[in-house]
């Protein structure tokens, strides 16, 4: 096991750029680290640098230091991914109201029904509602329980979904309250949000991998261990790894095999699903 404390360049971005290996040790257990660069006195950088893997990149990793698979099943799930066909489809980045609907719609339900809610929703009210503010007032103009959310949701996107209106009040109040009110907030939000930090407990009913899709979504290279990304880890190893040990062994896969995170998240998903995946 390896962990290497260093001084970093970081991208145009801001984003640390991680060293290249030329080969993994042999005869080490593979080790997932998380980083997030830390100033510290003198003007260093504190990063724990992960093995494997011969692109640069700047992925973001889960917050836990613990994650971490051993050598033999980071291997099965490396061969695994290798096999993969080629994704088809796309996640296409959308525009920030979108984001925001996807959030409270896109877990749980059917795709054709995600797909038409959402299409409902633009084609409806994509003519008056330009913003989140424009958006809370429509909100606003229901009242908050069972009816009147159902009420909402129903004129909105044309399904009984109230539970998700409830939902999206709360998430559109969050981001109102914390400044994320356009595309651009969002990606500066996603870029350094963490879960546990700044989602956790905040909407009920929006748990961590309502977040990693969202901030997906927004740009950010990461993984959504969503029911078909544990399915096909479990195949591939025999057994289902922590949240964060899921997200940090694909996230090195992906850099193993000459792929970003979300390339990879995407070909799984639609092995698992069998058909192309996108929005």
């Amino acid at each position: 096991m390896v962990i290497v404390l260093m001084e970093t360049p970081s991208s145009a971005d801001g984003c640390v750029v991680t060293p290249s290996w030329p080969s993994r040790p042999q005869g080490e257990e593979v080790s997932f680290y998380s980083f997030k660069p830390k100033p510290l006195r003198g003007g260093l950088t504190q990063v724990l640098a992960i093995m494997g893997g011969s692109m640069q990149s700047c992925y973001p990793m889960p917050s836990s230091a613990q994650s971490m698979l051993p050598r033999a099943d980071y291997e099965k799930l490396l061969a695994r991914c290798q096999a993969l066909p080629p994704h088809q489809g796309n996640y296409a980045i959308q525009s920030f109201l979108s984001n925001v609907i996807l959030t409270v719609l896109d877990y749980q339900l059917h795709n054709t029904i995600v797909n038409k809610a959402h299409e409902r929703f633009v084609s409806a009210h994509g003519g008056y509602i330009h913003d989140i503010h424009q958006l809370a007032a429509f909100l606003y103009c229901y009242p908050n329980d069972k009816q009147g959310n159902t009420d909402a949701a129903i004129t909105l996107w044309g399904y009984k979904h109230w539970t998700r209106l409830e939902q999206l009040r709360g998430l559109v109040a969050h981001f109102i309250t914390i400044g994320v009110v356009d595309a651009e907030t969002l990606k500066q939000w996603a870029t350094s949000a963490t879960f546990k930090d700044d989602f956790k407990g905040k909407i009920k009913g929006l748990g961590p991998a309502v977040f990693q899709w969202l901030i997906m979504r927004a740009g950010v290279e990461t993984i959504k261990p969503d029911v078909h990304i544990i399915n096909f880890v479990s195949s591939a190893i025999g057994y289902s790894p922590s949240f964060d040990a899921t997200i940090s062994a694909l996230t090195s896969v992906a850099r193993d095999i000459g792929k970003t995170p979300r390339e990879l998240d995407l070909a799984i998903w639609e092995l698992q699903r069998g058909a192309p995946g996108q929005i």
